[in-house]
């Protein structure tokens, strides 16, 4: 319950004091916190959301955090994430080939464009910022600019489209979407700025789309410039914005001069057939270089006199004896380098009385193209983004460049990932050729082992002591690992193809290898050649192993899955524990299997994206779980096999609880595909887990808590359709579909028969009485601690026992919070309101019927008191909500809140605002005067079915409402957003959540299941009155949470693992 307690404890940041004028240092952390916030929310990404929650805890000890701040960051459904992700490795992988460099001229803001994804960051602050406002309309970005002034950034998508934004000029400020727009019919290919937020974009595979000029703020198009022989790989605009080059297949370079003049025509240099890929233009715009296909490098004077062609004097090249040139940067006034396709960086100085570049350096060639190159003066950095996704680094200084240490971890994808838990050690294994050991609990790295070609597999016994390392040229390895020492290779075998799969079996004495061509090969180390035990698949065959290696699962691309029980098997046989379907009838590849330790349940992933749970014993499908169409990367059970973890292609993380269909938890850590994963820690889905992406990234993440008890306070054998707390959230009742009143307190706990449903139920006042509504029409009361019946309500001359003709069943009943009245709503539409007669008359305690409120013809479905005990609400099947003044019965305002039934109602502790739920799956705030939406929510779970508000005073509390899904949804209070997700989601594990209620004081919140489940849940310990011992708090829970979020520049933060939690409050005090 740790990470909970954290999350609904920060909310009393909100209510912290502020100080008239902070301290520098403090107004900095929360300029900061705000942008990291927004970034994290953009993007998805955890990490960065503890950077943001650590500066505003800054901030907040020198009292400069505001309410505002606090509750935008309580508003953001990745805070929850942030609790969860307890470390992530470093990583020099960029997320797929680097394209992009770009710089703004004062050096404040960095562009890279890898793969698909943008970055856009501010190297001084170490800030890395988030594009928000980008939808699957746009595309992937394929190209992308930065203004030389740092005012804007450009992206072109896949799709044509264009989308620019505006960057900030105040420090801690987010970027802001200022326009997007359809620029090209194909793909955009090359943008440049120039001057004055002049933007150029090229497109198109052929060439067939004009080049495009565009006043980007407006998205105006200013000027076409006609296409040429081929496609475009690269424009430049000279820094006076009067020259456009563009480098292209087939033309060399085309140079348009003089650009108000549209009746010029461009020149073309360096064509003779060449196609040229990379040009630019030096900081004075005198001088313009490009690079050819053919590894030549030319550099025109566009300053010194022409000849009669009028073509800019080529002063000096390089001869063809180099690689492909791919990139350009100027280096300063005296020096250029290029990127070529055999992964070098070259440095040629810029002599103007020599015929050619002399080379002054080579800089290493890493294998990879370099695709793209930049010069940061203000940092004296010289930066090359490869075709891998490296990003490497030179300072460069008085002419020399020095190579800067790459970044640790893994610089390509992590393709496998094994935790020896006890043993405090955790494995890796990347493309980039390395197997990476780890601290698993704080993230630190003790050894790297390299291979010679990717690393596809790892294995670590139990102990963490021996290691199995595979790649992707079928070498296997097998390692000694000792504490204080360097890991030392025991043996190495060779299978035929890559590896895909390790384990260790017969008490890690023996390894097994599973390759690519579907063979399996058995080791047991020493000279002896592995033997092949037999091939069981398929190419491209899925491995998974359990019960220390005595369990074997093989999927094929079929669609078959095949379990061995490898303690039966007979000397180069493998004995068949079961074989059958693991995707349904339509046999779709798999993607992913796993099995529990017991081997008694195997879960497969089809290429569809669902899951299916199967007894492998005799091929039974157990469960279905998931939704077509989001393709699973991996999959593992939790110790025990109650839960099932599953990590899907869009970088989410899922927990699900495969026994009753329930999703347990969610995370996810910006976009990056997880691609391995391992249980770290046991308890289910309260474990640790760490997940390899394709970002190069390792992460532990901590599964969070379940706020609800293990056990039901009460149980009834069908669905639970209300429940009640007395005001001190002492004594609990709950009727069901199962013709029962239940009741429990302290001291006293009893089942009573009912003639049919209970659907409604309430507690007097002082709660020595308990009402419910019956399926007659009539509202009975009893004695809890008897459980004697001791009054019904009928009105006028009406017999006790004699049913209320035409009324039918009661759907609703509540008491105000003065015990003065009580409402029931019937079945024909109608509200009958009681009144407690004065406590000194002879019948003291006696309700009359004081008014029938008659609305509409719709059953009354929901009912709810103001405060103040001087209004009602009532809430239709037909959609309608209804005001009704208490004092004559008249109605005051009615509005139709929704066109679906209103389930669920509740004032806010002023009256002067009512919030409804409904099948439509909204949460609304309505102003009660007017029926007017203030606020309006759909955050997923279908129908809606309660809703409850936990007043904890001062006008604040918590926002509960029950939904289909079967997760209870919990904001604080008051919302202020529109469209603000829920702050935490409670999976119950009882089906769906049809009843709430919450005791008068705030401190309980009862809970009634599908299931029959009935739940109190404690809210005591969320003292939001309390701001100062709250901010006390939960700055000593900081300090104690195991939290490994850095930030560079000025600040920096370590946090060590927890020595205990804070402890709940007062709350549900039933027993």
């Amino acid at each position: 319950m740790r990470s909970a307690q954290l999350l609904l404890t920060v909310t009393l940041l909100m209510l912290g004091s502020a100080h008239a004028q902070p301290p520098a240092d403090a107004a900095l952390h929360e300029a900061r916190a705000r942008a990291a916030l927004a970034e994290a929310q953009a993007q998805g990404d955890a990490a960065r959301a503890q950077q943001g929650l650590l500066h505003a805890l800054q901030a907040a000890q020198h009292g400069a955090t505001t309410p505002e701040l606090l509750s935008a960051l309580l508003r953001q459904p990745i805070v929850a994430q942030a609790f969860a992700l307890r470390w992530r490795s470093p990583s020099g992988w960029r997320g797929g080939p680097v394209t992009v460099l770009a710089a703004s001229a004062d050096g404040r803001w960095r562009l890279e464009l890898a793969g698909a994804q943008l970055h856009l960051s501010e190297p001084a602050r170490g800030q890395h910022h988030a594009l928000p406002g980008l939808n699957a309309d746009f595309g992937e970005p394929s190209a992308a600019a930065l203004s030389a002034d740092g005012r804007w950034l450009a992206a072109g998508s896949t799709r044509g489209r264009l989308a620019l934004w505006a960057l900030p000029g105040a420090v801690g400020e987010a970027p802001r979407l200022h326009r997007h727009w359809p620029a090209h019919t194909a793909r955009v290919r090359a943008l440049a700025f120039g001057p004055e937020g002049r933007l150029a974009s090229a497109a198109g595979d052929a060439a067939t789309e004009p080049l495009r000029l565009w006043d980007a703020a407006q998205g105006r198009l200013t000027r076409t410039l006609p296409p040429g022989p081929g496609r475009v790989h690269a424009l430049a605009w000279s820094p006076r914005g009067d020259a456009l080059a563009a480098a292209e297949d087939g033309a060399g370079l085309r140079l348009w001069e003089a650009l108000a003049d549209e009746g010029r025509a461009p020149l073309t240099l360096a064509s003779e057939g060449r196609s040229s890929y990379a040009l630019a233009f030096d900081t004075a715009g005198d001088t313009l270089a490009v690079g050819s296909d053919d590894g030549a490098l030319r550099v025109f004077d566009l300053r010194a006199p022409r000849g009669a062609d009028g073509l800019p004097v080529q002063r000096s090249l390089t001869g063809g004896h180099f690689a492909r040139i791919v990139s350009l940067a100027f280096v300063g006034a005296q020096h250029l380098a290029t990127g070529t396709d055999d992964g070098a960086v070259r440095l040629f100085a810029l002599r103007a009385d020599l015929p050619r570049l002399p080379l002054v350096a080579e800089l290493g060639r890493e294998g990879a193209r370099t695709q793209a190159l930049l010069h940061e003066p203000a940092r004296g950095l010289l930066l090359a983004g490869t075709a891998e996704g490296g990003l490497r680094q030179w300072a460069w200084a008085e002419s020399n460049a020095t190579p800067l240490p790459a970044p640790p971890g893994h610089r390509m994808r992590v393709t496998a990932v094994a935790v020896a838990a006890q043993a405090n050690l955790a494995a890796s294994a990347s493309l980039d050729g390395s197997v990476r050991l780890w601290n698993w609990t704080q993230g630190e790295e003790r050894a790297l082992l390299p291979h010679a070609a990717g690393a596809t597999a790892v294995a670590l016994n139990a102990a963490g002591t021996q290691l199995l390392t595979g790649d992707a040229e079928g070498r296997v390895r097998w390692w000694a690992l000792a504490a204080g020492a360097e890991p030392g290779l025991l043996h190495e075998m060779k299978t035929q193809a890559a590896v895909r799969w390790l384990a260790f079996a017969d008490g890690d004495r023996e390894a097994l290898a599973g390759d690519e061509a579907g063979a399996l090969h058995r080791w047991r180390g020493g000279d002896a050649p592995p033997q092949a035990l037999a091939r069981v698949a398929t190419p491209r065959a899925r491995w998974a192993a359990a019960g220390g290696g005595r369990w074997l699962a093989v999927g094929t691309h079929d669609g078959q899955a095949v379990v061995f029980d490898l303690h039966a098997r007979s000397p180069g046989t493998l004995a068949e524990h079961w074989r059958g379907p693991a995707t349904g009838a339509r046999r779709s590849p798999l993607a992913a299997l796993a099995l529990s330790d017991d081997g008694q349940r195997l879960a497969a992933a089809a290429d569809d994206g669902v899951l299916r749970v199967f007894d492998p014993r005799d091929g039974r499908l157990l469960a279905g779980l998931g939704e077509p169409g989001q393709r699973v990367q991996a999959l593992a059970f939790a110790e025990g096999g109650a839960a099932l973890w599953v990590a899907q292609a869009d970088g989410s993380l899922r927990a699900w609880d495969w026994e009753r269909g329930q999703e347990a938890g969610r995370w996810r850590d910006g976009p990056a595909r997880v691609l391995a994963l391992a249980q770290a820690g046991a308890d289910g889905t309260d474990g640790d887990w760490l997940t390899g992406s394709d970002d190069g990234r390792l992460r532990r993440w901590q599964g969070l808590r379940r706020l609800g008890p293990a056990q039901a306070l009460l149980q009834h054998d069908e669905a639970v359709f209300s429940v009640a707390l007395d005001a001190r959230g002492e004594r609990l009742a709950s009727g069901g579909d199962d013709q029962r009143l239940r009741l429990r307190g302290p001291g006293f706990s009893a089942e009573l028969p009912q003639p049919g449903l209970v659907a409604a139920t309430a507690w007097s006042a002082e709660g020595r009485e308990l009402w419910a509504g019956l399926p007659d029409g009539r509202v009975r009361a009893w004695n809890p601690e008897t459980g004697a019946l001791t009054r019904t309500l009928a009105p006028g001359a009406v017999a006790a026992d004699t049913p209320l003709a035409g009324q039918g069943q009661v759907w609703a009943l509540r008491g105000s919070a003065d015990g003065r009245w009580l409402a029931q709503a019937n079945n024909q539409g109608s509200v009958w309101l009681w009144q407690r007669g004065p406590m000194a008359a002879a019948d003291a305690g006696a309700l009359r019927l004081a008014h029938r409120l008659e609305g509409g013809s719709a059953r009354v479905l929901a009912l709810a008191f103001d405060r103040a005990g001087t209004q009602l609400a009532s809430a239709d099947e037909d959609g309608t909500v209804r005001i009704w003044r208490l004092s004559d019965g008249q109605m005051q305002s009615s509005w139709a809140a929704s066109a679906a039934p209103v389930t669920g109602l509740a004032f806010d502790p002023s009256g002067r605002q009512l919030i409804s739920v409904g099948f439509d799956g909204r949460l609304s705030v309505w102003a009660a005067d007017s029926g007017q939406l203030r606020v309006g929510i759909n955050d997923g779970g279908g129908r809606l079915w309660s809703v409850a508000l936990a007043d904890a005073g001062a006008g604040s509390g918590w926002l509960a409402v029950g939904a289909d899904d079967g997760l209870l949804r919990l904001w604080p209070w008051p919302l202020s957003e529109v469209g603000a997700a829920s702050l935490w989601r409670v999976p119950l594990g009882g089906g769906r959540v049809q009843a709430l209620a919450a005791s008068a004081n705030g401190q309980a919140l009862a809970l009634g299941l599908a299931n029959g489940a009935v739940h109190c849940l404690p809210m005591g310990w969320l003292p939001l009155q309390q701001p100062a011992a709250a901010r006390a708090a939960l700055m000593r829970w900081a300090a104690q949470w195991g939290w490994r979020a850095t930030h560079s520049g000025d600040w920096q933060e370590s946090l060590d693992r927890p020595a205990g939690v804070l402890a709940p409050g007062p709350g549900c005090a039933v027993r």
